[in-house]
């Protein structure tokens, strides 16, 4: 008698979860395989570019306007968003390096957060919101007006003509902004550190002493890297953009979330790899 209720629980439970199981599993497998022809189209994309840097087939009038509008007009912002986070640090930071008595250290905390962690990310995240997301909507709105298919019926390939300075153009600046970023973040954590009593003689030699070249190293190649996965990123999205306006809006809000996640994904990896 126990034997037989239990079959039947067991029969009911299976024929209430059949149901939940048909929506869930083929929603999984549409989730999985989005996420595989993703990244072959991201790495594909990526390959291309390369392929083409390795060449030499950039165009440099678009190069330089490029690393102009990526770099130069993104610096004030870059520089702003940076010093601040260096000032909130140092408000939760110097209180409790002087309540353990070792103020001593505080620049060079300062130097190697700011150089391996900190500058490096917060560049990258507001390049990813600034120039990532204006990247994305530039080649949507060119995909929905049929620019690149008048560029393609003028044997210009628009991989070549707008991808690729603008990959070489975040690469080349990034690392460039993350060294301000770097500068006005520890010039930050200075003035905090100055308003709470702490020698700046003290944090500058702390600073020297405990900051290596290595680090501002390890810092510069992040923000590269970074830069080469945002530029991809953004560039893909508004090479895959439907028609639309509201498509352009999609595609520049998907670049941006894409971008970020980027960011960390490879920050984690890089972490990783160094540590």
């Amino acid at each position: 008698m126990a034997a037989r209720t239990s079959t039947a629980t067991l029969a009911a439970m299976t024929a209430r979860l059949r149901p939940l199981a048909g929506r869930v599993l083929p929603a999984v497998g549409g989730a999985v395989r989005g996420l595989i022809a993703y990244l072959g189209e991201f790495f594909l994309l990526g390959n291309t570019i390369v392929l083409h840097v390795l060449r030499g087939e950039v165009t440099r009038r678009e190069l330089f306007e490029q690393m102009w509008r990526c770099g130069v007009t993104g610096l004030p912002l870059v520089a702003v968003t940076v010093c601040f986070s260096g000032l909130v640090f140092g408000v939760y930071t110097v209180a409790q390096f002087k309540q353990f008595g070792a103020t001593e250290f505080i620049g060079g905390i300062f130097g190697i957060s700011m150089s391996r962690e900190v500058a490096p990310v917060l560049t990258a995240t507001v390049m990813a919101a600034r120039t990532g997301s204006a990247i994305a909507a530039e080649i949507a709105t060119m995909k929905i007006t049929e620019q690149l298919d008048a560029l393609r019926a003028l044997a210009t390939d628009p991989i070549e003509y707008l991808a690729v300075p603008r990959y070489v153009a975040l690469v080349i600046t990034l690392p460039l902004l993350a060294l301000v970023g770097m500068a006005t973040g520890t010039l930050g954590g200075a003035a905090m550190a100055a308003m709470q009593g702490v020698p700046l003689r003290q944090f500058a030699d702390s600073l020297q002493q405990m900051l290596p070249m290595d680090h501002l190293v390890t810092g510069c190649t992040k923000a590269m890297v970074f830069g080469a996965l945002i530029a991809i990123a953004s560039l893909r999205q508004g090479l895959r953009c439907g028609m639309g306006s509201a498509a352009v809006g999609r595609a520049t809000t998907q670049a941006v979330v894409l971008c970020v996640l980027w960011i960390h994904l490879a920050n984690l990896l890089l972490a990783i790899a160094a540590g």
